[in-house]
């Protein structure tokens, strides 16, 4: 702990006062924030690892539907039926939200209507094409989810430290030092108003010795 410099005055005492008051808030209401932005945290770390296990599970599906599909059609007739399809399904818009003064990513993700028709002919084609194609599209959907729900796991983590920091900076070294100081001016008033008080009854008691002996 430190003593501030400030001038050894009651009105200085009095600002000091005021300004631990409003530390002592301010660190009332960072804790409240942190605390806020923690339970915020969990929770986005709940809904990214459903979506990861989510995805894991329409990839396992997907690869293993496609290792059929080669299997009965070919790895180059599955590369021309890639090369040929220009559909996209997926529609997506980044937007922002602001959450406790955080500008978080919401991607919001839409399908067109044409998904359920399919751009390749039955004839001559797997029947486990349409679980490939299936599971890759809705692993893409939790792809994109989960990739703006992970930066804002990023920015809430980066103003998590950061909010912390300041914490403790007013907890272990700010509000510390007022505190020190404040002691250290009420006692060195009290001192001082004690010394003049002292003065105030030596004069007194000599200003009555001097009337005695006129």
């Amino acid at each position: 702990m430190t003593i501030l410099k400030v001038n050894p005055t009651q009105g200085f005492l009095l600002e000091l006062n005021k300004d631990l008051n409003f530390l002592k808030k301010a660190h009332q209401l960072l804790d409240e924030k942190r605390t806020v932005l923690i339970q915020k945290l969990k929770e986005l770390k709940i809904e990214a690892k459903k979506l990861r296990t989510d995805l894991e599970d329409l990839m396992a599906k997907g690869f293993k539907a496609l290792e059929l599909v080669n299997i009965e059609m070919g790895l180059d007739e599955m590369n021309r039926l890639a090369d040929s399809s220009q559909r996209s399904f997926i529609k997506m818009e980044l937007h922002e939200q602001s959450f406790m003064g955080i500008v978080v990513p919401d991607i919001i993700i839409t399908e067109t209507s044409g998904k359920d028709f399919p751009d390749y002919g039955f004839f001559r084609t797997s029947i486990h094409l349409d679980a490939v194609e299936e599971n890759f599209r809705d692993a893409l959907l939790k792809l994109v989810q989960l990739a703006g729900i992970e930066n804002g796991i990023f920015r809430l983590a980066a103003e998590i430290s950061k909010t912390t920091k300041r914490l403790n900076a007013l907890e272990f070294k700010i509000i510390p030092d007022y505190d020190e100081t404040i002691t250290y001016l009420d006692n060195y008033l009290e001192e001082l108003d004690r010394d003049e008080l002292t003065i105030i009854k030596n004069a007194a008691r000599l200003i009555e010795e001097v009337k005695k002996f006129k």
